[in-house]
């Protein structure tokens, strides 16, 4: 099967009187994912697009999950379902006694 490309100017054209309605929800859903930190080790969240089902009907956009950059933990935004609890070894243990004395 031969594939050809539209010309850039004749893609623009095409597309160019239609109303971006795209950026304004991906733009959402970023700010969306970037509001709260991470509730185990308070590190920020940013978009992951590893999630199970990156698709759903009816949706233009995929499916993002937040990922925290510092301990890992992947969460659903939508639900805040737990996707993958992370590298516990990357947290401070809150119950650590200091026995060096």
């Amino acid at each position: 099967m031969l594939y050809r490309t539209l010309p850039p100017g004749l893609a623009q054209r095409l597309i160019g009187a239609d109303e971006d309605i795209l950026t304004p929800m991906a733009d959402k859903q970023l700010s969306e994912i970037k509001r709260y930190p991470c509730a185990k080790c308070g590190g920020s969240m940013h978009p992951d697009m590893g999630g199970p089902k990156p698709y759903a009907d009816g949706q233009p956009l995929p499916k993002v999950m937040a990922k925290c950059v510092d301990c890992g933990r992947v969460v659903d935004p939508e639900s805040g379902i737990v996707i993958s609890t992370g590298n516990v070894g990357k947290i401070d243990d809150p119950f650590h006694l200091d026995t060096s004395e």
